[in-house]
């Protein structure tokens, strides 16, 4: 007992995620159904997280001073959009199924960022005084997933057959951008993002909201915990699946500690301001990128396609899996680290990219290629790599 309290507050709450997922992994021979997992998945994407990314708009306030944050974070996340497109193409087998697609869903998810759950802890615990920066960091991340992402996704997956409409006339063109424009606000994300956005403005809080507040707050804190289980639930461990979620993992670490050490040097950050900095461009891949990348395969799925296995969905959903176990380990390590930390960025970035350059060449000495995982089956696990 006196071992496990010996830790500080972030790295107890870090350490009881990674035991979520272990949970998860080992409830794999009670949870293999695959509806079952995918009313799990919807109850996660249309009922906590909306909840989750409702709260955190509502207490975000922006000062002047801080206004360039955002735009170094987009920065930063564009940067990690074109490497990843690189790395993820450099890293899939040659003939791994639907190559092109793999990549394209993994590029996108790298650029995501889950500060919320894999940096603020930290942040809090090492940085204090840096802990709005962060958050305007991460509402930067927010709207990048938001805003350009679905977009380029949907150009991305969707054939051109799929966005034409059956009727020519202006009449059935407007009445069918108006239903579109309606059923995209009904959709829980984006409702609950418009509602706090005008709550926002109108300078209230959940605690306004009385019994619907309470109500939000408890689907707020039940996210964290299903969706970690969620990710053991799912996570391939076999197959290529390890090494190409672990190499782009590693890749994307190395280019997150460039962009971190180039943007503190530029800007002459210090102390609190440099650490916030860093642990935020170290955060996981978003849960958020990946219901956006569900959403539109939901729409190729409905246009008579197969969304699930065209976007790529369980190596997308691995990816958020295999990002967030290192990203508590480098935010520890710079917690703990410090400036010295801050110092040798450098130096942690080349180890990085180093490893994620070893774990690419292990993954193609062991000959298998074919075996990706790419979509869902009824067995043993919840999940099962396959080749098409």
């Amino acid at each position: 007992p006196a071992m496990l309290t010996a830790l500080g507050p972030a790295e107890q709450k870090a350490l009881s995620f990674l035991t979520l997922i272990v949970c998860g992994y080992l409830l794999r021979s009670k949870v293999h159904d695959k509806k079952a997992l995918a009313g799990v998945r919807a109850i996660v994407l249309n009922a906590l997280l909306p909840a989750v990314i409702f709260k955190g708009l509502l207490g975000i306030t922006i000062s002047r001073s801080a206004m360039g944050l955002p735009a170094i974070n987009a920065a930063h996340a564009l940067a990690q959009l074109c490497v990843g497109a690189l790395v993820s193409r450099a890293v899939l087998p040659p003939d791994a199924p639907r190559r092109g697609a793999t990549s394209a869903s993994l590029a996108f998810m790298a650029s995501t960022f889950g500060a919320g759950l894999s940096s603020f802890v930290f942040v809090k615990e090492f940085a204090p005084s840096a802990t709005g920066a962060c958050a305007l960091m991460d509402l930067a991340s927010k709207m990048f997933v938001l805003a350009v992402l679905p977009p380029a996704m949907r150009a991305t997956f969707r054939p051109s057959r799929i966005r034409s409409g059956a009727g020519s006339g202006t009449a059935t063109a407007r009445s069918g951008l108006a239903a579109s424009a309606l059923a995209t606000l009904a959709e829980p994300l984006n409702l609950a993002i418009a509602a706090a956005l005008v709550l926002n403005v109108l300078g209230l809080t959940t605690r306004d909201l009385g019994f619907l507040g309470l109500a939000i707050d408890r689907l707020e804190g039940a996210q964290t915990p299903v969706l970690f289980l969620l990710i053991g639930l799912t996570i391939s461990l076999s197959g290529s699946t390890p090494f190409v979620c672990g190499a782009l993992t590693l890749a994307r670490a190395a280019l997150a500690q460039l962009c971190a050490g180039v943007t503190v040097r530029a800007l002459g950050l210090e102390g609190d301001m440099a650490i916030a900095l860093v642990m935020t461009f170290q955060a996981a891949t978003s849960v958020t990128g990946y219901a956006q990348l569900e959403k539109v395969a939901a729409g190729v799925t409905a246009a008579g396609g197969r969304g699930e296995e065209e976007c790529a969905l369980a190596i997308a959903l691995d990816l958020v899996g295999y990002s967030f176990p290192l990203a508590i380990v480098l935010n520890a390590a710079a917690g703990l680290g410090g400036q010295a930390y801050v110092r040798h960025l450098p130096f942690v970035a080349t180890g990085l990219a180093a490893a994620a350059t070893a774990v690419a060449a292990l993954g193609r000495s062991r000959g298998n290629p074919g075996t990706m995982h790419v979509g869902w089956t009824k067995g043993a696990g919840s999940a099962s790599d396959k080749s098409r």
